[in-house]
């Protein structure tokens, strides 16, 4: 209970927010993917879709008629088509729609580099069949477009693009709560004891993202005899990811973040949410702030407890 208070107080790093509506007039949609296999006698088949609904409380954009992108396949067995193929070909789906909606807000379904980590995979893999579909994909630049915006937004719109994992396997903030040493760091995750010690309406501070040290290695190794396309895609994309900051590249500010809220409408009981977005160092609005508006525009469209996401 001690602890409990100290981390709400001056210096600690747990916080309210207003749990204001600021979704008036503004539009919101949240992007999601699916995928289905089975095995034929001459192949799997593969189905994987992507599209995207309008939140609850915002302004209704695209209502029955939703950006919808599908690919239906028949390609030669293989363990890997449900975990590789089909996960990097509904990623490519899902930035795809990310790319065409007209929103001010855009929801994505897990990781912040997600999709995006999962879609340059698809460029230099091993699998020539899948590179030439990738390639496909970006006939329009559409997947180079979406993955410009998620790498290297606007610096007034850093609040367009938010994540909602589903997962996590952070322990920082844990191990500051209990102590380096202390086995409890090692067993509750983040996002546990952000469950347990937040109560509705409360966030906590946010901290630096984790980098990806496979997606970064493996475009460091990007293969010589890469198709020119995919090239053209994957080019550059190395040095916006180490632009992140931090622990991507310590020569730059961080600019990747994460926090953890429980949002006003839910109890005490329920589980918390984990954000991942944005943010720019020499921006007007300090860090905290940034933070408390991107907790206050998911909260104002989460209506259920007990979900994992809130869409």
């Amino acid at each position: 209970e001690n602890t409990e208070r100290e981390l709400r107080e001056e210096g600690g790093f747990i916080l309210p927010f207003k749990g204001e509506n600021v979704l008036g007039g503004k539009s919101l949609v949240a992007i999601d993917g699916g995928r289905a296999s089975q095995q034929l006698s001459g192949g799997d088949l593969i189905a994987v879709g992507a599209t995207l609904g309008d939140g609850h409380f915002s302004t209704n954009r695209y209502g029955t008629n939703p950006i919808v992108e599908t690919h239906v396949t028949i390609v030669p067995h293989s363990s890997d088509n449900e975990t590789s193929y089909g996960a990097r070909v509904m990623s490519a789906l899902e930035l795809r729609v990310l790319e065409q909606a007209d929103t001010d807000h855009i929801i994505i379904d897990g990781a912040y580099l997600g999709n995006t980590s999962e879609a340059l995979f698809g460029f230099i893999n091993s699998n020539e069949e899948l590179v030439k579909l990738m390639i496909e994909f970006n006939e329009d630049d559409r997947l180079n477009r979406a993955m410009l915006k998620i790498l290297s937004p606007e610096k007034d719109q850093t609040d367009r693009i938010i994540a909602v994992p589903k997962s996590d396997s952070s322990y920082v903030q844990s191990k500051t709560v209990f102590g380096e040493d202390n086995p409890m760091s090692k067993r509750v995750s983040d996002r546990k004891l952000a469950s347990h010690l937040l109560n509705p309406g409360e966030f906590m501070a946010p901290r630096p993202l984790e980098s990806n040290p496979v997606i970064m290695k493996t475009l460091a190794k990007m293969p010589a005899d890469l198709p020119p396309l995919a090239r053209k895609v994957v080019q550059g994309k190395l040095a916006l990811l180490k632009e992140m900051g931090g622990k991507w590249d310590a020569t730059y500010e961080n600019r990747l973040y994460t926090c953890y809220f429980k949002p006003s409408q839910w109890t005490k009981i329920d589980r918390a949410l984990k954000l991942e977005f944005v943010y720019y160092p020499n921006s007007e609005v300090s860090l905290l702030e940034h933070t408390a508006h991107i907790v206050e525009i998911i909260n104002s469209d989460t209506v259920n407890n007990s979900i994992m996401e809130p869409y």
